[in-house]
């Protein structure tokens, strides 16, 4: 594939200097024709028509400069957006390919531990302790699994503009109860900060998948003893929702694209950390909906704080 790339690359940049070339060479000899027609003008000429032939001489030689110089203005800035164009479709290209090799990972990981747990279960007499313990392992991977699968099938939503549902809810009351759901999923403490209680106007169902994919997000590049704090309060108009955590953080030239579809960092051949790329898409496009905006602030001693702003 890459191979396929270079070649494409050197293939274009051989049309464009070939293209410019051409344009250059048919300038000059446009240019030299003009000379010619001039100067046999000039030969049989009286002073009226020699000064009517300068003029016309200089008059097709500027409009020859000026459409030389406009057609290869035109050609560069075609080539430009062309080129753009095509990085774009690679960038694109790689992180679909990027996200199937994830997706496949990530269905690997809980269809492994459902299969070896229905094996366990089925040819061994385990005793009711440890029988709790298996299913609790294989509930955690069921939920992972449909994770990952509404995050599939809410991304196709988003994407033909599937209508919603907005009702009014205390946030407060909304976010204990998400955090209800999650708090036997991740090893991390989880700690709700309401400084301040207000209501928000949204789906709910959709509501809760954009904070979970926040939480989660917390949860993976975090270690397991550290906190993820969730801070509610009022900031001059606008009502705020922060997720902060103590991880690793996000570097300085990914944070103006883990929002775009698909996006992860890294090489996802040899990626350890879990996720699909689409759930900070999806936290960004939910949550627009309900003309709220999300925002990643820059990192204070350590961690990531993503900020959901709403008016």
């Amino acid at each position: 594939m890459a191979n396929t790339r270079n070649q494409i690359r050197v293939l274009m940049w051989i049309i464009v200097i070939y293209m410019l070339a051409a344009l250059c060479w048919w300038s000059i000899l446009l240019l030299k024709f003009n000379d010619q027609i001039f100067e046999l003008e000039q030969i049989h000429a009286d002073a009226v028509q020699k000064e009517i032939a300068y003029k016309e001489f200089n008059r097709n030689k500027n409009m020859i400069i000026g459409e030389g110089i406009f057609f290869g203005l035109a050609l560069i800035t075609g080539i430009y957006f062309l080129y753009r164009s095509y990085k774009k479709e690679l960038e694109i290209s790689k992180r679909q390919n990027n996200f199937l090799l994830s997706v496949t990972h990530e269905l690997k990981t809980p269809l492994s531990v459902l299969s070896l747990t229905n094996q366990t279960l089925t040819s061994r007499d385990l005793p009711k302790e440890k029988q709790q313990e298996i299913l609790h392992q294989a509930g955690t991977e069921l939920e992972r699994l449909e994770d990952l699968v509404n995050n599939i099938l809410t991304a196709t939503k988003i994407d033909h503009q599937h209508s919603t549902q907005i009702e009014n809810f205390k946030v407060s009351q909304i976010l204990e109860e998400i955090l209800n759901k999650l708090k036997s999923r991740y090893p991390n403490p989880i700690l709700l900060d309401v400084q301040d209680d207000f209501n928000i106007h949204v789906d709910k169902e959709l509501f809760e998948l954009a904070l979970k994919n926040l939480i989660d997000n917390a949860c993976k590049n975090s270690s397991s003893e550290s906190e993820v704090r969730i801070i509610t309060k009022k900031e001059n108009k606008l009502a705020t929702i922060a997720v902060k955590d103590q991880g690793i953080g996000v570097d300085e030239e990914d944070k103006s694209k883990i929002f775009e579809k698909f996006y992860r960092a890294g090489d996802e051949s040899i990626r350890n950390s879990k996720g699909s790329g689409l759930g900070l898409y999806l936290v960004r496009e939910i949550l627009s909906l309900f003309n709220a905006q999300v925002e990643l602030l820059d990192n204070e001693d350590k961690g990531s704080t993503f900020v959901i702003r709403f008016k």
